[in-house]
Parts: C-alpha cells; structure tokens; sequence
C-alpha cells in the first residue's frame, strides 16, 4: 500500500485505477471533489489536474489494467475521472471492476464562499479579468491573489491556465480537430501559444500528449 499523502494540484501521464485504503482522503479537480474512504476506487484520466489531501492512515493501492482499456472507458465519460465502490465479491481484476462495477462522477466543487464562486468563473472559456474579481471581492489584487492561493494552492492566474489547458486536453480525446482548432475552442490566442503553455506545464509536447489520453 502506498500512502496518500496530500499534496498540490499535479498530474500523472498515465490514466489510473486506484484503490483507496485505511483512512479517508479527498481529491479535488479544478470542477469537483470526492471524498473517498477505505474500499472506494477511482478512475483517473492520464495528464488530468488534481490535489489531494489524506489522513495520515490514508493509503492507496494502483491495480494493473490494460491502458487502452481503462482510456477508452475514461473517454466515454469526456476524460473527467469517476468513482465507486469495491464490492465485497470482487476477484481482484482490473478488467472486472470496470466491467460490472457502476461509476458516478465526481461532486461539483461547492460555491459557499465569494472565493469558491471566484474560481467558478475562472474556468469559464472567457475569464474575467483578476482585477474585476478582486473589485467585486472588495479586495486588492495582491489580497485576492493571497486568499486564492491559500484556498486553492495555485495563482488566481495559475488556476486560470490550468483551467484552460485541462479544456483543452479533454478537446484532444478521441478528437481528430486540428491543433489550431483545438487551441481556439480552449481559449488561447493561437496553436503557439497552447503548444508552449503545454510543453510548460506537462513536459509533454502536443502529439506526445495527444497519444497519452487517446486524441
């Protein structure tokens, strides 16, 4: 068993099964949030942005499965990770789970704060400027920007970008659009300026990362 130790937002370049062990753990993406316990499974698509945060009993177990399999299970749900339970009378395979075992997606993130509902309409394909935010907020833009990270962990603008660039991985899955369309529909001034935000933020370039989720 692996522990679940909390950490910021990240991605893996491989898609997952993984199986929740001993204490609670919460996952949150930039749109939503599970909160898992021991016997709860999820299903996350490759390069798809989360964080998390576990008790310290928390822990987990990743259970071989066929990548294409588990990517084309993934893609019919539009590349967004999902959940469920481990039945009592599960063999332990992979393939089984995914088979006979019902997913649900993941909550919406809550809008009980005027911060939460800040980051609601930052991942809007046409963000407001930061600066109108903090004004609605009645804050400065360096008070704004302070209170987003401590809730968030990331820059108002941070959590902008990867807003944009997770549209834009999930517009790549099983989609044979042209970069240039791609780029567009996710909101970035043109094919350049997504191909570089990708290259930085993942390492990867767009073909590379176009054969990890199945565009």
């Amino acid at each position: 068993m692996i522990p679940a130790r909390s950490h910021g937002f990240h991605r893996h370049d491989n898609a997952r099964l993984i199986i929740f062990k001993g204490g609670g753990y919460r996952e949150r993406t930039l749109t939503g949030e599970a909160r898992l316990a021991h016997g709860d499974f999820i299903l996350r698509p490759a390069c798809h942005a989360h964080d998390g945060q576990g008790e310290s009993s928390a822990g987990y177990v990743s259970i071989p499965i066929d990548a294409n399999v588990l990517r084309d299970c993934l893609a019919r749900h539009g590349h967004a990770p999902r959940r469920g339970r481990v039945p009592d009378d599960w063999d332990g395979d992979g393939h089984s789970l995914l088979k006979h075992v019902e997913t649900r997606p993941y909550e919406s993130r809550p809008d009980c704060t005027p911060l939460d509902r800040a980051a609601s309409r930052l991942i809007d394909p046409e963000p407001p400027a930061l600066s109108d935010l903090a004004e609605e907020l009645d804050l400065k833009p360096w008070e704004f920007s302070r209170a987003f990270r401590a809730r968030f962990g990331l820059s108002p603008t941070g959590y902008r970008c990867e807003a944009r660039l997770q549209r834009a991985i999930s517009l790549m899955v099983g989609a044979p659009a042209r970069l240039s369309q791609i780029a567009a529909d996710a909101g970035y001034a043109d094919q350049s300026h997504f191909c570089r935000e990708l290259r930085q933020r993942t390492g990867h370039t767009a073909s590379r990362l176009a054969r990890l989720v199945g565009g």
